[in-house]
């Protein structure tokens, strides 16, 4: 992401130089200056920018730098802010609202949703595999679906000790408001199959089963993939909820399957729990996608024997990651301490 974004700030500012760069994410947050520091980028914006980003161009194309809070700045090669006063998790994550019900629909119709969708078929789509068995049997393996990604909330309350975003104010969405931008992008573009691309999906289960009951009501007959946690806590009752409303697949970052390294990595959870996960959704076609990390603290042969039987016995689709020692992590401030 650093790579990309440098290289990209060196081009603007040589085919451009005029041009103003501005830049926000997760990629940024608590890493401000090292990012002033090592691209061409002018003015950075820490945790959510809606508001902070109207203000800040007016001011700007006025000649005015702003008194915004989340706002960081090279002023004569020294560091500049304005630190917010609020802040979620362990970084200056200013948070300017609390209901994300303020926030307007992505402006969706300014992009080429045909370019930001995918078109495939079941039997070529990885997410449709626990429920191939049932589409080729009525004949809808090859129908063609269109793919294209939502999010339901911001944030994520788990303790991961890898991870940036970790202890953060996760906030939901209404399930009203996202079955409406899902509405719309079925209506307008066609969408028939939705993603949820997010650090988090399923946090509370009165939201998931809503979520579920929302989409059932407006009888949509789409298809959706989500983001979960070992740690939650899944009944028959909501699996059935979850199949009946349109959920084909699950992503859990299992992160191992050794449980010296989920205590370890502050996981909070077991992988005989993670056993019983993946036979409840299996045993509803609902397939589960496993992420894992690798080289954490205390990991050995053995933990990644471990993690790789667990694999072997589940079958389960995966795929593996270094851990990086991510700003405003735990693993930073225990990789910044040696």
């Amino acid at each position: 992401m650093v790579s990309f974004n440098k290289d990209l700030s060196q081009r603007i500012r040589k085919n451009n130089p005029e041009i103003i760069q501005i830049t926000g994410g997760s990629w940024v947050s608590s890493a401000e200056e090292f990012v002033l520091n090592n691209t061409n980028i002018d003015y950075v914006i820490t945790g959510e920018a809606e508001d902070i980003i109207v203000e800040l161009v007016q001011s700007l194309l006025n000649g005015i730098i702003p008194n915004v809070q989340g706002l960081f700045y090279k002023k004569d090669d020294q560091l500049s802010s304005i630190v917010p006063e609020k802040q979620t998790g362990r970084g200056y994550m200013y948070v300017p609202r609390k209901n994300l019900g303020e926030v307007p629909k992505p402006a969706y119709h300014l992009l080429d949703m045909d370019y930001y969708s995918l078109k495939t078929t079941p039997e070529k789509f990885m997410w449709f595999n626990g429920i191939l068995p049932e589409l080729t049997k009525i004949g809808e393996h090859k129908k063609e679906i269109k793919v294209a990604s939502v999010i339901s909330g911001r944030g994520c309350f788990g303790k991961c000790d890898f991870c940036g975003a970790a202890e953060t104010v996760r906030r939901n969405s209404t399930p009203e408001y996202v079955v409406d931008n899902i509405v719309y992008l079925k209506d307008k573009f066609g969408i028939n199959t939705f993603y949820f691309n997010e650090s988090l999906t399923f946090s509370s289960r009165l939201w998931v089963r809503n979520l579920c009951k929302e989409l059932l009501k407006r009888n949509l007959n789409i298809y959706w993939a989500a983001i979960s946690r070992g740690d939650f806590k899944y009944d028959d009752v909501l699996l059935d909820l979850l199949k009946q409303s349109g959920c084909i697949a699950i992503n859990i970052g299992f992160e191992s399957g050794s449980n010296d390294m989920l205590k370890n990595m502050n996981k909070e959870v077991t992988a005989e729990r993670y056993w019983e996960i993946y036979k409840d959704f299996t045993s509803h076609n609902i397939l589960v996608f496993g992420q894992y990390v690798t080289n954490m603290p205390g990991e050995t042969l053995e933990t990644l024997g471990e993690t790789a039987d667990f694999l072997e016995q589940t079958k389960m689709l995966f795929s593996f990651g270094a851990a990086k020692p991510y700003a405003d992590s735990k693993l930073f401030d225990w990789a910044k301490e040696r």
